[in-house]
């Protein structure tokens, strides 16, 4: 068995002690920190049986404490679908992989290659804080004409602003919807939303 063969081999160890056991070997330490362990195992592993990810969680663990974690971060994040497979990940090993070095280098670098992201969530903040902007006025106005008067041109503009964010919001959700079930990842998009 070659040393890029030795990682995935223990990742797929059923047994959580054993394995962890195994990672904090100095030679099992300084195999799985070589990029050439870096292969699609790690994706195949993540859409796989529960203790594999698990696994794949402990091997993030372990190579975070190597001093060239950038460099495997950047073969890590080359790899195919990775991403889209930690979205499989329940919410536990999923917090427990973003905590790891490894994966933070990857999302960061992730995010800084895609600067859309950034753009999208600032954006997002802009429509929030101009909904509930529309929404104080359209309170207001409902306040003010309480009486029942005629309505006025301008006082329906917060509320056509409302619905129209509202809109926007919805169409993103869809959206997200349809990328998911592209990526075959629906159950864990609807397990996540409710």
């Amino acid at each position: 068995m070659s040393i890029p063969d030795l990682v995935p081999t223990i990742v797929r160890v059923s047994n959580k002690e054993l394995r962890r056991r195994l990672f904090a070997l100095p030679m099992v330490l300084q195999a799985s920190a070589r990029k050439e362990v870096v292969a699609e195992w790690i994706v195949e592993c993540l859409r796989d049986k529960d203790h594999h990810k698990t696994g794949v969680v402990d091997f993030f663990v372990a190579i975070s404490e190597d001093d060239n974690v950038k460099e495997i971060a950047v073969s890590i994040g080359e790899l195919e679908f990775l991403l889209p497979s930690m979205l499989m990940l329940n919410a536990k090993l999923q917090q427990a992989a973003c905590n790891t070095a490894v994966i933070g280098a990857v999302l960061n670098t992730k995010l800084s290659d895609r600067p859309l992201a950034v753009i999208v969530v600032y954006f997002d903040l802009a429509l929030h804080l101009g909904m509930i902007w529309l929404f104080t006025q359209a309170v207001s106005i409902v306040q003010r004409d309480s009486w029942g008067g005629p309505v006025q041109r301008n006082e329906i503009i917060p509320v056509f602003g409302m619905v129209a964010i509202n809109m926007y919001f919805s169409l993103r959700e869809f959206s997200q919807m349809y990328e998911m079930l592209k990526l075959n990842l629906f159950s864990t998009y609807v397990s996540d939303a409710w």
